[in-house]
């Protein structure tokens, strides 16, 4: 047994350093996130003349808004695409409507019709209607992008 000490100790000595070298500061470092933008798909149907559908949506950090009419289809044969001209807009809900702050009248797209710069963290709404050119019923989406 006694000429097991002498090799004890160079590894004890070893262990020691190396669990010395193991300390510092033990505060984790936080992850760092990158959050996009958030889209939402808003789809529905309008079917007669003045007919508007709206859809409320929470912005949770300061930011622009961007509305895209993305389709326009008849409601009789679905995926038959329409440039049909519908009204798009942005708000604030009050009760059982939107009232808008900003609108447009658009046929569908691939960019933004309207844009909300630099909008504050609250609930919105987007409204699609009709501005007197409906005729039969229609199936529209609209894309929203919001931070």
């Amino acid at each position: 047994m006694t000429a097991m000490r002498p090799l004890l100790r160079p590894i004890a000595i070893v262990f020691a350093l190396a669990m010395a070298a193991c300390g510092g500061d033990s505060t984790p470092t936080p992850a760092s996130t990158t959050t996009g933008p958030t889209t939402e798909l808003f789809e529905g149907q309008l079917t007669s003349r003045g007919a508007s559908q709206f859809f409320s949506f929470t912005v949770s950090t300061a930011g622009d808004v961007n509305l895209t009419l993305a389709s326009v289809t008849t409601a009789a044969t679905p995926g038959t695409s329409l440039n049909l001209p519908l009204g798009l807009g942005l708000g604030m809900p009050v009760g059982t409507d939107c009232n808008l702050t900003q609108q447009t009248t658009t046929g569908p797209g691939l960019v933004p019709q309207v844009t909300g710069s630099n909008v504050s963290a609250a609930t919105y709404c987007v409204k699609v209607f009709d501005v007197g050119n409906l005729t039969v019923p229609v199936n529209f989406a609209v894309r929203i992008t919001h931070t």
